[in-house]
């Protein structure tokens, strides 16, 4: 595997990640420059191609992350493990205590992930995830950092 950077998201990598970004449903150009001067954005890059995107914000102890997601042809492996440990590592570093994130009850891969690395369920938001023909639950997670863990990278 080449070198991996976790570095500071740039508005210039929206428009290299725009096609996972529009199938994330995360918004337009305008909600990422709001992220941008709101919240934490951090990209994972490879051979100067960004694979990967994770946004969080701080409030004082605690922490949620937004958005996490890897380019579906990066996509298999490791690197959203090494994007979330970079991530919790930064906000560890910072005096974090908690951190949460909401998660599609459907999504194996990413529970998969966040069970890895001591996330447990502390919360349901029934029919969360809306699309034209149906609903989804949310699971909420949360991760004290006393149970951080380090991921193999």
């Amino acid at each position: 595997m080449s070198t991996l950077v976790y570095r500071a998201m740039r508005l210039s990598d929206y428009f290299k990640m725009i096609h996972m970004i529009n199938s994330m449903n995360a918004g337009g150009l305008k909600t990422w420059q709001h992220h941008l001067s709101k919240y934490d954005c951090r990209v994972l890059v490879s051979d100067q191609v960004v694979v990967g995107v994770i946004v969080f914000f701080k409030s004082v102890e605690e922490s949620d992350i937004v958005y996490l997601a890897i380019k579906p042809e990066w996509q298999r492996q490791g690197l959203g493990k090494h994007l979330l440990q970079s991530a919790l590592d930064e906000l560890y570093k910072q005096q974090v205590k908690k951190v949460f994130l909401e998660v599609r009850a459907s999504n194996q891969a990413a529970k998969a992930l966040y069970q890895a690395c001591q996330f447990v369920q502390v919360g349901l938001r029934k029919n969360y995830y809306k699309t034209e023909h149906c609903a989804e639950n949310a699971l909420i997670l949360s991760l004290i950092f006393q149970d951080h863990c380090t991921l193999n990278r």
